[in-house]
């Protein structure tokens, strides 16, 4: 499961810093096609995602605020399906994530506010998106807030046992 911490170098003098998100020298290899920005509020619980046909690999990158990234392994063969690894990224730092096409990304905005850039190596497909609850009774244990707030797109979101099954169905097509 490719979901990897990026900690870039940071250049600090009196006038602030300077910090370098993407470079096509670096190893983790995305050729953007689609770039975003998302902003949430303190308790915003986003996930989990990922697209259906052309999964995305991504780099998240958390621009300012604070937040608990997770990335869902998502591989329906894996011997470790529904695996969770966990990365907090602080903007101040400029720390990101790498997203490999078989895991979905979720995460919670541990600050008052936190922007995240996200770059893709394909195009959004909101039709074609797996959007699995983050809710889901296999999640309890992950979020900070006792009230997650939840978009209604994933407050719908199916089960991991559903995402699973999903996933093997168009492995077989």
């Amino acid at each position: 499961m490719v979901f990897e911490k990026i900690c870039p170098q940071l250049h600090i003098d009196d006038r602030g810093c300077l910090f370098e998100i993407y470079s096509a020298a670096q190893t983790y290899k995305v050729s953007p096609k689609h770039m975003y920005i998302s902003r949430s509020t303190y308790g915003v619980v986003r996930g989990f995602h990922q697209q259906l046909e052309a999964p995305q690999k991504k780099l998240v990158f958390c621009l300012s605020g604070d937040i608990a990234d997770f990335g869902l392994n998502i591989d329906p063969l894996s011997s470790d399906f529904g695996a969770i690894n966990r990365h907090i990224l602080s903007g101040e730092a400029g720390e990101g994530v790498v997203i490999g096409r078989r895991v979905a990304h979720g995460f919670e905005c541990l600050s008052d506010e936190c922007t995240l850039l996200y770059i893709c190596d394909d195009h959004y497909a909101p039709t074609k998106q797996l959007s699995i609850n983050p809710l889901d009774e296999s999640f309890s244990s992950l979020w900070k807030t006792n009230s997650p707030k939840l978009s209604s797109k994933d407050s719908e979101g199916i089960s991991l046992q559903t995402a699973k099954k999903i996933l093997l169905q168009n492995q077989r097509t």
